[in-house]
């Protein structure tokens, strides 16, 4: 009966989406740090649960695209300790 289609979305996953949908490259940059926010959120809710692993690796995966979304389509490379070199 569990298809992922009828489950809610958690609201990390939500923002995560919207930042997908986005075509705006001026808001672009807005829809990423919202969504990295509410990861980062959600991370530190599910930190100390055994119970979220296959989330855990969503989520490291939804932030991996992010990073991903911002070099390609935003050219931002991070200053200080996050800048590459």
């Amino acid at each position: 009966m569990g298809s992922t289609g009828s489950k809610k979305l958690p609201p990390w996953q939500n923002e995560y989406n919207a930042v997908l949908r986005e075509t705006n490259r001026e808001r672009l940059f807005m829809h990423i740090e919202i969504a990295e926010a509410a990861v980062r959120m959600r991370l530190e809710a599910i930190d100390k649960s055994t119970d979220y692993d296959a989330e855990r690796q969503a989520i490291t995966d939804a932030l991996a695209k992010l990073d991903l979304l911002k070099k390609r389509r935003l050219g931002y490379y991070g200053t200080g300790a996050d800048a590459i070199t």
